[in-house]
């Protein structure tokens, strides 16, 4: 692997409060209307990483060397600063306790640091009554992004949209918090799950032939096993979330990188569909669209792999820092990667026309749903207590400028009325090209069956055969039902 190179070695400590900003007590806390978390490491303990820029020839900014300090946490319910209604309990490896590091990347370079809880004993930190919930790991996120917009709820919208896309199974649960470490009020937060592998609550894959893996521009960072792709370039590679890195096999390195050298070459034939499935493709890119993210470097993009039979899925999305920046065409993650291969190379064109008919038909609920949560919303006592902790945050971190809820509300409103619309127009000229559906179409299009028969994917529509480029199989019968091939969904 080439030679990271180090920034100055900065000491990540969190910087104490100024004199013009003094601590917030936990009853103080309480009164802004969120619960609070409360860490207490070991001999106040504070924890530390070191800055690093990617190698000549990737990308990036992050950092090495975090450091897991022990201590424990406690969660307090608004209006009660006595009995917590969460507590890991004193640190005591693998039986109470946790271990609190820094976390991230370019998200690590800001004061306001994100960080990872890692529970001793597993818990449902968000206390959903129901022990299926329980895990070790544990996230606590900026849930404002970077400092590109001024929306207080980006993550919160961005896990919304890609529910109401249906995009995956599991999306993130979460909760918003103001944090306390160490005595040291440090602002408005996300506690959040993270992912992992958990086959009764998060993501659930086979334990020896699955896989949660991310195309990561990150890749450099650390002795990680990587799988390659010509498709990838040298500045992106697939690292794992499961099996962890570290433990992963030779043989699940060989099976996983097997899959993918089937999916690039499937890119020039058009049997794409065999290898990954379009549909989660398709509701992912449309997430993206619905939410304008610009960055389609450091946007996490998790693939899944149920086991060693399955086709690759797309998980949820993740960091939403650069949502809501681009208007008026698609967001540049349409051109890179797997993606650009299947819009604009493949003869294939089988990704868009999914993408167009899910828009189609899907729209009016989609845009329901959206306004319905916004408007739910909007004069609760949760934007209140969000009002008053944006202000709290901006007094410890000035700068950090936020827009109230009234306002938020009203903004993200108009974005995806406006987006919706942009949505209908880049589709319907998107979609109109040679190979592709025609948003002058006849609705009886969008009335087709996709079969594997015989380990080849048919596309049946009108009572007509087509191969997977598009060209009309003639000379033969009609493929015979479903119930003798493999359905891969449809319409």
């Amino acid at each position: 692997m080439k030679k990271l190179f180090l920034f100055t070695i900065i000491s990540f400590s969190i910087f104490l409060v100024s004199n013009t900003c003094q601590a917030q007590t936990l009853e103080e806390a309480l009164g802004y209307g969120l619960p609070v978390v409360v860490v207490n490491t070991v001999n106040g303990e504070e924890p530390t990483a070191e800055r690093v820029v990617a190698p000549e020839g990737c990308m990036g900014k992050s950092i090495i060397n975090a450091t897991k300090v022990p201590g424990r946490v406690r969660i307090y319910n608004p209006g009660d600063a006595e009995n917590p209604i969460f507590d890991s309990e004193e640190y005591a490896e693998n039986i109470s306790g946790m271990t609190f590091k820094i976390r991230g990347n370019t998200s690590a370079m800001r004061p306001k640091n994100p960080f990872k809880i890692k529970l001793q004993k597993k818990a449902d930190m968000l206390m959903r009554g129901d022990k299926k919930y329980n895990d070790k790991d544990w996230a606590l996120i900026r849930p404002t992004g970077g400092s590109k917009h001024l929306c207080p709820i980006v993550t919160m919208i961005g896990n919304k949209t890609t529910e109401i896309l249906r995009v995956c199974d599991w999306v993130p649960a979460c909760m918003y918090v103001n944090l306390i470490v160490n005595g040291d009020f440090r602002g408005f937060y996300l506690l959040t799950e993270t992912v992992e592998r958990n086959d009764k609550c998060r993501i659930n894959v086979d334990e020896q032939t699955g896989y949660i893996a991310e195309i990561d521009p990150y890749w450099w960072n650390g002795e990680v096993n990587f799988v390659e792709s010509p498709i990838l370039r040298n500045s992106y590679k697939f690292t794992f979330k499961y099996p962890d890195s570290d433990d992963i096999t030779q043989e699940q390195l060989d099976a996983f990188r097997e899959h993918i050298e089937l999916l690039n070459a499937s890119l020039t034939d058009g049997t794409y569909p065999l290898y990954i499935d379009v549909e989660s493709c398709a509701r992912w890119l449309l997430a993206h669209q619905l939410l304008g993210t610009l960055d389609a470097g450091g946007s996490n993009m998790f693939i899944i792999r149920r086991d060693g039979q399955s086709k690759l899925q797309m998980g949820t999305l993740w960091d939403f820092d650069s949502a809501f920046l681009i208007q008026g065409s698609f967001t540049p993650i349409m051109s890179l990667h797997y993606f650009r291969r299947m819009l604009q190379d493949s003869p294939n064109k089988l990704l868009a026309s999914e993408m167009f008919w899910i828009w189609e038909a899907e729209k009016e609920r989609i845009m329901t749903e959206v306004y319905d949560f916004l408007d739910s919303m909007a004069g609760t006592d949760l934007a209140l207590a969000i009002d008053y902790s944006t202000k709290a945050n901006l007094n410890r971190w000035p700068g950090n400028m936020l827009d109230d809820m009234n306002t938020t509300v009203e903004n993200l409103r108009q974005w995806f009325s406006t987006r919706a619309e942009e949505i209908d127009a880049l589709l319907g000229t998107f979609c109109s090209g040679d190979g592709m559906v025609s948003a002058k179409s006849s609705s009886k299009e969008k009335f087709f069956k996709k079969i594997v028969q015989d380990k080849h994917l048919y596309i049946v529509r009108d009572g007509e055969t087509y191969s997977v480029d598009g060209r009309q199989i003639r000379g033969v019968e009609s493929l015979p039902p479903i119930s003798r091939g493999r359905a891969l969904g449809g319409r």
